[in-house]
């Protein structure tokens, strides 16, 4: 059971954040012009501090926006519930994000992956959703066959794309029970 953190483990406030630091920063544009660092940042290809000092013209701490990420993304703890609730049947449940190191560094600290079998960073991995050579990387991590894998993601191009990688992937709408009934079903489809 492989779980996305935005959108699914934690709420979908990208725009909320990306507003907070333009205001911190003072850069009106910054959303627009944020958008062409995105993949290179979720690949870790690019540091933080270069890309705030390329978009505010000064250096600026990496952590200088975790507080704003905090109040953008809260846990959704019905979700992290849900997540152990399959642990506790002996299911793995790693974690799978697009995102950079800061946001990496928040969420360790926040303590909601405690207990997540494996966190799979795209910053940290070098690839991210919806490249197939993420999918390679989890199931090769993992040393689980694609089919194997459920996965959980809020947004419909990455569990396309996992579908095509051989994941059997759901599209978590923020309806839990809903996500909570299609997890079950499959799981019980496998073990007939």
């Amino acid at each position: 059971m492989l779980f996305d953190i935005g959108g699914v483990l934690i709420g979908d406030g990208e725009a909320k954040y990306r507003q907070g630091v333009a205001e911190r920063l003072g850069v009106h544009d910054f959303p627009a012009r944020y958008e062409a660092y995105v993949p290179r940042l979720q690949r870790g290809e690019v540091d933080e501090v270069d890309v705030w000092f390329e978009l505010a013209g000064r250096h600026v701490q990496d952590n200088a926006f975790d507080d704003i990420f905090e109040r953008a993304f809260p846990v959704n703890r019905e979700m992290v519930a849900f997540a152990a609730e399959l642990r506790a049947r002996g299911i793995l449940t790693p974690v799978l994000s697009n995102t950079q190191k800061s946001h990496a560094r928040v969420m360790r600290r926040l303590g909601f992956l405690e207990g997540f079998d494996r966190e799979f960073f795209s910053n940290e991995v070098g690839a991210r959703k919806p490249e197939p050579r993420v999918y390679r990387h989890v199931c090769e991590a993992l040393g689980l066959d694609p089919q194997s894998i459920i996965f959980i993601d809020d947004i419909e191009e990455y569990v396309q794309a996992a579908i095509q990688f051989g994941l059997r992937a759901i599209r978590h709408t923020g309806d839990l029970a809903a996500t909570r009934a299609r997890v079950w079903s499959i799981i019980d489809e496998a073990g007939s």
